[in-house]
């Protein structure tokens, strides 16, 4: 169809973008010192050679500038968290953990008249609280 492709808009050459797109990120970054990220997986068992899937730990490695990283996966009904951080520009990094598992639990505490419909608390991953976070935190830190 005439006029569709990306050279006819005007746009840069892939090779171009690719360029720039390196380029734009060997750049400094010094106003982002933190990242989260969201990642929404199934809502259904996954499995492998016949054995199901139980859990999934998120990670999000850090460099640069980045000192603390937060990953969010959703699988079969539950959430967990990863948390990675440089140890030495965060050193009270149990704050926020523990922050986590605190709203965590004002949302399983919320009435279901609250909530929209047909939607139920998340399930969470892995044990209660702090010492799940803690564990992936430690396991985390460089």
């Amino acid at each position: 169809m005439p006029g569709c492709s990306p050279r006819s808009w005007g746009w840069p050459r892939p090779p171009l973008l690719a360029l720039a797109s390196r380029a734009a990120f060997q750049l400094p970054q010094p106003l982002v010192q933190t990242v989260t990220t969201n990642v929404p997986g199934p809502q259904f068992p996954l499995f492998i050679r016949g054995r199901q899937m139980v859990e999934a730990h998120p990670y999000v490695p850090i460099g640069d500038n980045v000192q603390i990283a937060v990953a969010i996966f959703s699988y079969s009904g539950r959430i967990s968290f990863g948390i990675t951080a440089d140890s030495s520009a965060a050193p009270d990094l149990d704050v926020l953990a523990q922050g986590i598992g605190r709203g965590l639990t004002e949302l399983e505490a919320q009435p279901a008249a609250t909530r929209p419909a047909g939607a139920r608390p998340p399930a969470r991953s892995g044990p209660r609280g702090r010492h799940a976070l803690g564990r992936e935190r430690r396991a985390n830190r460089i």
